[in-house]
C-alpha cells in the first residue's frame, strides 16, 4: 500500500504545482481580508459574477496567469515571482509568491497598473 508521502516522492511536480496555487489562493484572501473586499466586491471589479469568482478561487481548477494577473490587478496589487533558489537572498520570505506593497517606478511602467490612468 503507498503512503501519501511515496505519492509526493513519485509526484513532485504534481505536488509542487498544487502547492503554488494554494499558496497563490492563500495569498488573494490575505490581501482580501487586509483590505476588507468581499468575494461579491471582488467580482464586481472585474466584471464577473460572484459564483465565478467562487469556482476561480475555490474549485481544484488550474489557475491561468492572465486570470492571476487580472485577480491582482483588480485588487491593486503587483505580482512579483521569486524561485526558492533566490528566497535565500531575502530573509524572512518563505512563500514563493511576494507581494510588492509599494510600487516603484520602473523604466516600463505597466500600462495596465491602476496608478497609470489614461488620459
Amino acid at each position: 500500500m503507498s503512503t501519501l508521502m511515496d505519492f509526493a516522492k513519485k509526484n513532485k511536480a504534481l505536488v509542487s504545482e498544487h502547492f503554488l496555487r494554494l499558496q497563490v489562493v492563500e495569498k488573494i484572501f490575505e490581501i482580501m481580508e487586509e483590505k476588507k473586499i468581499t468575494q461579491s466586491q471582488l467580482a464586481k471589479k472585474m466584471k464577473l459574477s460572484k459564483s465565478q469568482i467562487s469556482r476561480l478561487l475555490s474549485d481544484d481548477r488550474n489557475l491561468t496567469l492572465s486570470s492571476i494577473a487580472r485577480i491582482f490587478f483588480a485588487l491593486g496589487e503587483e505580482v512579483e515571482i521569486i524561485t526558492k533558489s533566490q528566497v535565500g537572498l531575502l530573509k524572512g520570505t518563505p512563500n514563493h509568491l511576494h507581494i510588492k506593497k509599494e510600487i516603484k517606478k520602473k523604466p516600463f511602467p505597466n500600462i495596465l497598473h491602476p496608478s497609470n490612468k489614461i488620459k
